[in-house]
């Protein structure tokens, strides 16, 4: 159809995107993958038809999720590549890359993704402890991939300042402790 260019017309259309990839979110939270991509592709194709791309960043990170979420690390890295060249400080597709690096075994391109998110903190929306602490504990695994057993152990007690109750950074550094004597 013709598209309204008034403050409303963009609002009634984008609300049907949002809606969609919220769509498509319960799709990946249910592990509905084929669902779940088809719905997010059906919302990223409105919003360019539409000419809206705030949501751009939202959809390729679902993707991205949906892929890595298969095991398919290559076409998950390039959807949160993109998510990123929509919207750079986007949190969950920078944490997505890191991981994603880490399974590919790019360990120090990983590393340097997590130290990213890092220098960049403040200018991410709501970063707080929790997230600190998931990138310390990320980056602990990929040190631990690395035999840096250290660095490792040093990386999952930063976690776990961040979030006392952070289980798996606790009984990551357990192990990486057994490991290492």
């Amino acid at each position: 159809g013709i598209r309204d260019s008034s403050v409303t017309g963009v609002q009634t259309c984008a609300l049907p995107i949002f809606g969609t990839l919220n769509k498509g979110e319960s799709f990946l939270e249910d592990k509905q993958y084929p669902e779940a991509i088809k719905t997010i592709e059906t919302a990223l194709d409105l919003a360019k038809l539409n000419q809206i791309n705030n949501y751009n960043h939202f959809g390729y990170n679902l993707w991205g999720r949906a892929h890595r979420e298969q095991e398919s690390y290559d076409k998950a890295l390039d959807y949160y590549e993109q998510s990123i060249l929509n919207n750079q400080y986007y949190y969950p597709a920078q944490i997505g890359k890191g991981v994603t690096l880490n399974y590919l075994e790019k360990l120090q391109e990983a590393l340097d993704a997590f130290n990213q998110i890092l220098i960049n903190q403040d200018r991410y929306n709501n970063f707080d402890d929790a997230k600190r602490a998931e990138v310390w504990f990320y980056k602990g695994l990929v040190f631990e991939k690395l035999n840096q057993c250290q660095r490792a152990i040093a990386a999952y007690e930063t976690a776990i300042q961040y979030r006392p109750d952070y289980q798996a950074a606790e009984e990551a550094r357990l192990a990486a402790q057994k490991r290492c004597q």
